[in-house]
């Protein structure tokens, strides 16, 4: 049950420690996967993972590692290997796992809670794509010169 009335100044100089842990990557991973573990972990808040959700963030970097792999699969396929029916089939079915890694990366990362949309109230992605769409710029962005639309108009 909390104290009632005035802290003791000797209860107010407790300094609790900061922790600033954030989850390492788990043995398993390739570098590419780890550094990406890294990454994600650096940007988001000590503590935002769980010890539960390290499964899930484990699943993320190795499905990014793939899709990266495969897109670049995708992009080194010449054109010319279309012609024939076995590149053809080569190149669709890259474009398949591609697709499939994606799909697989988007569940995950809405799961973890890392995509923008995750970051946002319904209401307040409303307002800035109402706000995007309709051109108007804020009153502290300039125009260049120095004054904003509001104050040329006058």
């Amino acid at each position: 049950m909390a104290q009632r009335g005035r802290k003791a100044a000797a209860s107010l100089a407790v300094v609790r420690p900061i922790t600033d842990h954030r989850p390492s990557p788990p043995e398993g991973l390739t570098e590419e996967q780890a550094a990406e573990w890294a990454a994600i972990t650096r940007r988001l808040p000590a503590g935002y993972f769980p010890r539960e959700c390290h499964g899930l963030l484990t699943a993320y970097c190795k499905h990014n590692s793939s899709f990266r792999m495969l897109s670049e699969s995708v992009d080194s396929f010449r054109s010319e290997w279309l012609a024939t029916d076995e590149g053809l089939g080569r190149y669709g079915a890259l474009l398949a796992l591609r697709e499939r890694e994606g799909r697989a990366l988007s569940s995950l990362a809405t799961r973890l809670r890392i995509t923008p949309q995750s970051r946002y109230q319904p209401r307040t992605a409303g307002v800035a794509a109402a706000d995007a769409d309709s051109g108007r710029s804020k009153p502290w962005e300039s125009t260049g010169s120095g004054h904003t639309e509001v104050q040329r108009r006058s």
